[in-house]
């Protein structure tokens, strides 16, 4: 009997130093709570361009150039609402190898390329705004030739 009573205190002992490690350790339960609130404005944006001529001014370089007048109101001279920020992106379309760059009034530029997207420009919301971009047209061949391009114009609402 006094076999079975050291060895049940000894099993006992054991598992009592084996749990004293965990009374050591801490041990945290988390809440997790996620309260978002979400608001939009929607907004009346004005972004339109027109392409100036095409194929008909020549630059001081001696490539042909056309421009593309960007503005931040409609035909009824209705303004944007809010500012915005746009860019352009030109590419050739199927078939056309000619390569692009622009120029604006400020002199940013890029070199020669068959697709690029220019800086980002801004307008803001207050009185009639409009950007002259010039487009020089580049091709390898010395006659006359058929370009075919796309011109996107990308406008984003600016956050306030």
């Amino acid at each position: 009997m006094k076999t079975k009573v050291m060895l049940l205190f000894l099993v006992v002992t054991v598992f009592a130093l084996i749990g004293i490690p965990s009374l050591t350790k801490t041990y945290s339960r988390y809440n997790k709570q996620v309260n978002v609130n979400v608001s939009g404005t929607s907004a009346d944006i004005k972004c339109d361009a027109t392409i100036d001529n095409p194929g008909t001014y020549i630059s001081d370089n001696g490539y042909a150039y056309f421009r593309i007048i960007v503005k931040n109101y409609d035909t009824n001279e209705n303004i944007t609402t809010v500012p915005i920020q746009y860019n352009l992106t030109v590419s050739n379309q199927e078939g056309s190898t000619a390569t692009y760059r622009y120029l604006d009034a400020a002199g940013n530029s890029n070199e020669f390329a068959s697709t690029f997207t220019t800086r980002n420009y801004t307008f803001q919301n207050v009185a009639q705004q409009s950007q002259v971009i010039n487009i020089e047209v580049k091709t390898d061949s010395a006659t006359s030739e058929d370009v075919d391009f796309t011109v996107d114009l990308n406008c984003y609402q600016m956050a306030q």
